[in-house]
């Protein structure tokens, strides 16, 4: 409809229709109607392609149920991301798949080019455009994303170059697979189908243009202070030693956000001796190769020719980090420190990391008040720097180390605290999140809160991706932790086989083999499959006789600190095979040793064992006793699961208990609710923060108080650091504070639960 006489006809039609008339249109492209007008008049509603695209569900739903494919979770995940959720390319690719026995390869290699893709985009998009628009389309085809600044860069000096804003206005009011990214409609990128599609016509076209395209986008984005596309463009269009060059200016930039899956990609892109000719990136590999749990033949081939220039404290580093993988604390410290004390002051993730492993050394030797202190260095250092991945891995360490002291709320604040710095400029996850989230996993799980946990370890395993495979280690194990309590023992077996082939590829140390090992046999406990537990205790070689002396004395200090987990195991195993002699065995000098090293956390679960041992031996009032000392150790933090997970004869001995104290009654019967299964009552994620009673643990200072309002008031982090003329960091720091202390985790539910509490009014 291009006759402008029907359109002023059905605006003057809509403008005075009767009030209980709607008006429905269906329209690729936006008409030329007043929209904007009756948008603002709340008088239109919109559903858009953003609406219409297909969920993960949906996608499901339609691929496997209406087209009958029965793909896996994973392939129904890559194919709608790939697809974007248009729904014709689900069902385009569904008609390639049919019959398929290798759903999973052609999944993968899905692109525009695939002959159902291609007639379609061809005959019904690009085909029917002005020859202007088709020109312009295949010469931005080698772009990830484009402006009208860029294509006018792209096109200097020829003849005949579109309109470009006019002509992604028009892209846009078509609904031609482009897809604004910003509110400004400044900068748009193509649906990836059909960006595949036009590429593969300007390879056809026009091959020769691709590199010089390339070449000329390079520069623009270096020019323009977007160095990631400028070295992105600058290796398709195979300028090695430029590319090389700009690499090694973002280095550090890249380590400090965490972004190690796309330096890794670019290295990778890089001749080996062109990344062995430039000792900085060699010392960055290394790290990389080292976190990752790599050989050390591997990481050797590039700390040799690191080792030849004159840089000896940066060296330092990464051998600590060495150290500290392979659990020796003290030659990890005696690095760190020399490393600290020999790179210059500008090297600000290389000191950052220095600062971590000397904390990281300190703990495993037992100097938990020192190893504290160094970590909080490290964490000022690197706020002052902006180095996020120190910082917030520091944030990780000294939660975890409130947890070990049972102090769940606070460990729960300094998660929040470091979720609020893993962001970018726009305020999105950094990979370093990841590692974050897979904590928060852990922490949800113990109070309980099952869909929360479930949620953090999946989103924590996406971001861990683009950091360090064995991060994403821990957000498998915790999800088939949530399986298997919900009963899903298929779905919990698969989680742990993720985790364990991850653990299988890291060779440099067989920490992470032990510590999937003991989850695993954690879950044959829950399962009922004693046997397979049996199996591993064998293969162990583990006996009754605890000698924590001996632990200490173990060169590898990690694995001797994880030999208290299998005795733990150990005593678990005893306790399902009605051994309680045994158990207390294994148990009576555990606790001693973890009370000398004021681990409160193992202190807790090994009380929580021996009152178990004590009730299946028959002695109600040794059980009482272990178990009373228990609940005041565990009502401090909020532990559930650590008592529900031990088995429903806790929930005898709990209902034994008559204590006098209000709050402890509440605590018990809220540890009973999570025994029923089926009751309404939850504990988990309401105690954290906050007492049974609904107190807030700490208050709220008066400048929480005020950012608490300006978040109620809808602005956001960096609208409130405007008014409040403060630094974004600062506001990021209290508002994880406010979200600590009310025991959230997003703006919503803080106001909420401020308002509940009658914070906000």
């Amino acid at each position: 409809i291009t006759n402008p006489v029907i359109h002023n006809a059905l605006t003057f039609f809509v403008e005075y229709m009767p009030p209980s008339m709607h008006l429905c249109l269906i329209s690729r492209a936006d008409p030329p109607l007043p929209l904007a007008r009756w948008r603002a008049r709340g008088q239109l509603t919109e559903l858009r392609q953003q609406d219409l695209r297909f969920t993960a569900g949906e996608a499901a739903e339609f691929l496997n149920q209406v087209m009958g494919l029965n793909l896996a979770t994973a392939d129904v995940a890559a194919l709608n991301s790939r697809a974007e959720g248009w729904v014709a390319g689900l069902q385009m690719a569904a008609v390639s798949l049919q019959h398929r026995p290798d759903a999973s390869q052609f999944i993968d290699a899905f692109t525009g080019s695939n002959r159902y893709i291609l007639d379609y985009l061809l005959e019904e998009v690009l085909q029917k455009q002005p020859a202007a628009v088709q020109t312009f389309l295949r010469q931005t085809a080698v772009l990830d994303r484009l402006c009208a600044p860029l294509y006018d860069w792209l096109m200097a000096g020829s003849d005949s170059t579109p309109a470009a804003q006019e002509i992604l206005q028009y892209l846009e009011r078509a609904n031609l697979f482009i897809i604004p990214l910003d509110q400004d409609r400044r900068w748009y990128r193509y649906h990836r189908l059909f960006a595949d599609l036009l590429r593969q016509r300007l390879r056809e076209s026009a091959a020769a243009d691709v590199v010089a395209l390339h070449q000329r986008a390079s520069r623009w984005y270096e020019a323009n202070g977007f160095p990631e596309a400028a070295i992105d463009h600058a290796l398709q269009a195979g300028e090695m030693m430029r590319a090389a060059d700009l690499i090694e200016q973002m280095a550090e930039a890249m380590m400090m956000r965490s972004e190690v899956s796309t330096f890794k990609q670019w290295l990778a892109a890089l001749p080996v001796a062109l990344v062995q000719a430039r000792p900085s990136l060699c010392l960055y590999a290394a790290w990389i190769l080292s976190m990752e749990g790599r050989s050390l033949a591997e990481i050797e081939v590039f700390l040799r020719p690191a080792a030849a220039a004159d840089a000896p404290g940066e060296l330092a580093a990464v051998h600590s980090m060495l150290a500290l993988i392979d659990g020796q604390g003290q030659r990890a410290a005696a690095l760190a420190e020399a490393a600290l004390q020999q790179m210059a002051p500008e090297r600000h993730f290389l000191r950052g990391l220095a600062a971590w492993i000397m904390g990281q050394a300190l703990f495993l030797s037992g100097d938990n008040e020192a190893g504290t202190a160094a970590l909080e260095t490290a964490v000022r250092l690197s706020r002052q720097v902006g180095n996020l991945t120190i910082l917030t891995v520091s944030l990780n360490r000294l939660a975890n180390q409130a947890w070990r002291s049972a102090d769940l709320h606070r460990a729960s604040r300094i998660y929040q605290q470091a979720l609020a710095f893993a962001t970018d400029d726009l305020e999105r996850p950094l990979p370093i999140a990841g590692e974050i989230l897979v904590s928060q996993a852990r922490l949800h799980y113990e109070w309980d809160d099952l869909d929360a946990a479930y949620a953090c370890a999946v989103d924590g395993v996406a971001l861990t991706e683009r950091w360090r495979e064995l991060a994403a280690m821990g957000g498998y194990l915790m999800q088939a932790r949530v399986w298997q309590v919900r009963g899903e023992t298929a779905a919990a077996n698969e989680a742990m086989a993720r985790a364990q082939a991850i653990a299988h590829r890291s060779e440099g140390t067989d920490v992470d083999d032990l510590v999937v090992a003991l989850w695993h046999v954690q879950l044959y406990l829950l399962q009922g499959n004693l046997a397979a537990a049996l199996t591993w205790i064998a293969e162990r070689q583990l006996t009754d006789a605890v000698d924590p002396a001996a632990l200490r004395r173990r060169e590898d200090v990690v694995a001797g600190h994880l030999r208290k987990y299998e005795y733990l195991t150990l005593a678990r195993i005893h306790l399902a095979q009605n051994r309680p002699d045994r158990a207390l065995a294994v148990l009576t000098p555990l606790l001693a040793d973890a009370r000398r090293q004021q681990r409160l956390d193992l202190v807790l679960e090994i009380l929580i064992l021996l009152a178990l041992a004590y009730h299946w031996q028959g002695q109600p009032a040794q059980a009482d006793r272990f178990l009373e000392e228990a609940l005041t150790l565990g009502e401090q933090g909020g532990f559930i699961r650590l008592f529900v997970d031990a088995g429903p004869a806790v929930a005898d001995i709990l209902r034994r208990q008559q204590p006098a104290d209000e709050r402890r009654q509440a605590y018990i019967q809220a540890l009973l609710a999570s025994f029923d299964q089926t009751s309404p009552v939850r504990v988990g994620g309401p105690l954290a923060g906050r007492s049974v009673s609904g107190e807030l643990v700490e208050p709220l200072s008066e400048r929480e108080l005020e950012v608490l309002g300006l978040i109620a008031a809808g602005l956001s982090n960096r609208e409130i650091a405007a008014k409040l003329v403060l630094s974004l960091p600062t506001i990021k720091w209290h508002t994880s504070n406010i979200y600590g202390k009310l025991g959230v985790g997003n703006r919503t539910t803080a106001v909420a639960r401020a308002r509940e509490l009658q914070i906000l009014q």
